[in-house]
């Protein structure tokens, strides 16, 4: 569940880090336009921009990794000296 919330976090700050590189490379490119805050009109695009990754992830993942409907789940079990782990049968 950890490694799905990352993932997500990582979805959702992607735009932010982009725009970041992008003012990054602005500022060093044209010395001579520098500023100082980030515009909320901006803050919100990014945001928005954001949330939308992380939607259209979710989404996919869902379709992606979803099981099947009608199977029934085994759960792990001790068997023969070993462990036999969880399916769906």
């Amino acid at each position: 569940m950890l490694r799905i919330f990352l993932i997500q976090l990582g979805w959702f700050l992607l735009p932010f880090a982009a725009y970041g590189l992008y003012i990054h490379a602005i500022r060093r490119l044209f010395p001579a336009r520098r500023k100082g805050k980030i515009g909320s009109k901006a803050l919100v695009w990014l945001t928005a921009s954001g949330l939308l990754l992380v939607a259209m992830s979710l989404f996919t993942f869902a379709l992606v990794e979803g099981e099947e409907t009608g199977k029934v789940y085994s759960p792990p079990r001790f068997e023969r000296g070993g462990i036999v782990p969880g399916q769906f049968e």
